[in-house]
């Protein structure tokens, strides 16, 4: 199948760039985009996608090297993990490595190599917003895309006060290009979008999945509590709850109620208080 794009809307969102880094979706349209900017009728002369974290070949060059024959250097991993995590790993380590080609790039006067993420497009059957890309509920969170928007939010944001991280949040900020691809007489058009983190929304969605994700350390804790405590079939006993649903619960994808871990509490001898926060 073609993939039908405007190659006008794509200069204009790349600023013309021979050579660019795109992440994005498979309902976005990111595997058609990718193939279809590898054909000889391409505006680009050069494509960058999350392999750059590996030492692979393609058509007889090296995936990281670009147009002037620079190797894109790899931070590398310090840990090794199975299958999609190990994916999701090289694609955040992959989204850092552009950026840190661009910070070298600006020092030397060279043009930077835009990376394009592409956030949503018409008729996407799986909406992207605020909420969706903050969010720990597993039906999302495991999406790869998810955890690359948040290196690239991190990039942008993150770092201590000082020249040398302020210059490497304003390369981030130069080098990440949201777009919305829009179906406009059979053709997608390629429109600048605002990051989710500079919408209105956003403050309000990432303190939401903070409370979400304390909310599931503190049961894990409760857990360990109780194993140091008899383990569940002795505290549910006292509880006069069932072994099985209290184990479920307390389990990492359980979702306990706040009732049922102050009760696990109690039934260990122990109390929860709260105290005034002290301002400093």
């Amino acid at each position: 199948m073609i993939f039908n794009y405007s190659k006008d809307s794509f200069r204009d969102v790349t600023d013309n760039s021979p050579q660019v880094f795109i992440i994005g979706q498979d309902h976005c349209s990111y595997y058609e985009l990718r193939e279809a900017l590898n054909l000889p009728n391409s505006p680009l002369k050069r494509l960058f996608h999350w392999q750059i974290a590996q030492d692979l070949k393609s058509k007889g060059f090296e995936l990281n090297i670009t147009l002037e024959g620079r190797k894109i250097e790899q931070i590398p991993l310090t840990k090794s993990f199975n299958g999609g995590r190990m994916i999701k790993r090289w694609c955040k380590m992959a989204n850092t490595n552009i950026v840190f080609e661009n910070f070298k790039r600006r020092r030397e006067e060279l043009p930077i190599i835009p990376l394009m993420m592409c956030l949503d497009r018409t008729d996407n059957p799986y909406p992207n917003s605020s909420k969706t890309v903050t969010t720990k509920k597993e039906k999302y969170n495991s999406l790869t895309f998810y955890a690359e928007f948040r290196r690239c939010y991190k990039l942008c944001t993150f770092g201590r006060d000082n020249r040398l991280d302020a210059e490497i949040r304003e390369v981030a900020k130069q080098t990440i290009r949201c777009v919305k691809l829009e179906l406009v007489n059979g053709e997608y058009v390629f429109t600048k979008a605002t990051p989710y983190w500079e919408q209105d929304d956003w403050k309000a969605c990432l303190e939401e999945s903070f409370e979400t994700k304390n909310m599931g350390i503190f049961q894990l804790a409760v857990r360990d509590v109780v194993e140091a405590h008899g383990g569940t079939g002795e505290i549910s006993s006292k509880m006069e709850v069932s072994r099985e649903s209290f184990y479920r619960s307390l389990s990492q994808k359980g979702k306990a109620r706040f009732s049922t871990l102050i009760n696990a509490i109690k039934a260990c001898g122990l109390e929860l208080e709260f105290h005034p926060a002290h301002s400093s």
